[in-house]
């Protein structure tokens, strides 16, 4: 009789383990789990003290590079001296440009004053775009106004498969986009490019007088 009764018994807690509340609360807890891991590796990272790049602006970005960047030229201003390009755009934009010359794996494919954006509510850039067999690199300065009071120090993420690196100063929001149908350009070559320039557009932005946007100069 007790050989009978043992397996009975051993069913009987099986089935009221079942039963047992605490399994349910541990299957919430694992999806609960698992979200959590799939928010942390899908969402875009934020960080109070020095926030990414507003979602609609970095969209914006990315396709205005994509749009230039599928152009066989680029040279909206009719000249390849990255001094007298700063110089020209600066003028027009009220602020410091980043406009130089990458290492000579780059090709220079011309600056262009490039809306970013809706035409009514968006924002004139200047845009200077490089490539490198398949990659493409943009340049885009832009007045610090396009941040809406968002802050940002020195940034960089990956956005729709597109490295971005970017950095603010008192009077612009300056950014580097790039693009590569294979991925081979990775965020840690835009950074670097990003770093290379961003010394400098620091150190004009200090001289820089405040100025406003006067877009109906733009071309």
């Amino acid at each position: 009789m007790r050989m009978t009764g043992q397996p009975q018994a051993q069913a009987r807690r099986l089935w009221l383990g079942r039963l047992n509340p605490l399994h349910g609360l541990a299957a919430a807890a694992i999806v609960l789990l698992g979200f959590g891991v799939s928010y942390h590796y899908f969402s875009k990272p934020s960080n109070p003290s020095n926030p990414a790049i507003p979602v609609t602006l970095a969209s914006d970005l990315i396709s205005r590079h994509d749009s230039c960047c599928s152009l066989p030229d680029h040279h909206g201003i009719k000249d390849d001296d990255f001094d007298q390009i700063a110089k020209e755009m600066g003028v027009h934009l009220g602020i410091p440009v980043m406009a130089a010359k990458l290492d000579g794996t780059w090709t220079f494919h011309g600056a262009s004053y490039c809306p970013v954006g809706d035409l009514k509510s968006g924002h004139i850039s200047a845009h200077l775009v490089f490539a490198r067999d398949k990659q493409f690199v943009s340049l885009f300065s832009l007045p610090a106004s396009v941040l809406n009071n968002v802050h940002i120090q020195s940034t960089s993420e990956m956005e729709q498969n597109h490295p971005l690196a970017a950095f603010q100063t008192s009077h612009g929001f300056y950014c580097v986009v790039g693009s590569s149908p294979d991925g081979s350009l990775t965020i840690e070559q835009v950074r670097v490019l990003r770093d290379q320039v961003q010394p400098k557009i620091a150190a004009a932005d200090e001289d820089q007088p405040d100025a406003h946007e006067t877009l109906a100069e733009f071309p």
